[in-house]
């Protein structure tokens, strides 16, 4: 069982169409926004950002991510009962999506 959560922001369908070097390409701009945009207390989770290529079956490049490793990701980003959310993440792709 893995140590960490592990947390992909996908990129929306309409990245699947621009090609691999261009989604490459926005996908490095969405890491360092997630990396500017990720709170920060001990800098542990900004720096736990890193570009994924998500492949389908057959192992053709389906689209590309953002992941995040830090084992308590998932609390920061969707909240808990205790603790709002914060999405970063999210806003950072949707932020190269809109921006």
């Amino acid at each position: 069982m893995a140590e960490y959560v592990r947390w992909t922001a996908a990129f929306p369908a309409w990245l699947e169409a621009a090609g691999e070097d261009l989604a490459e390409d926005v996908a490095e701009d969405v890491e360092a926004r997630a990396r500017a945009f990720a709170p920060r207390r001990t800098g542990r989770l900004a720096a736990s950002h890193r570009v994924v290529e998500l492949r389908d079956r057959v192992g053709a490049l389906a689209s590309m991510g953002v992941e995040n490793r830090a084992p308590y990701v998932l609390y920061v980003h969707e909240g808990t009962e205790h603790m709002r959310a914060n999405p970063w993440l999210r806003r950072a792709v949707e932020s190269e999506r809109f921006g």
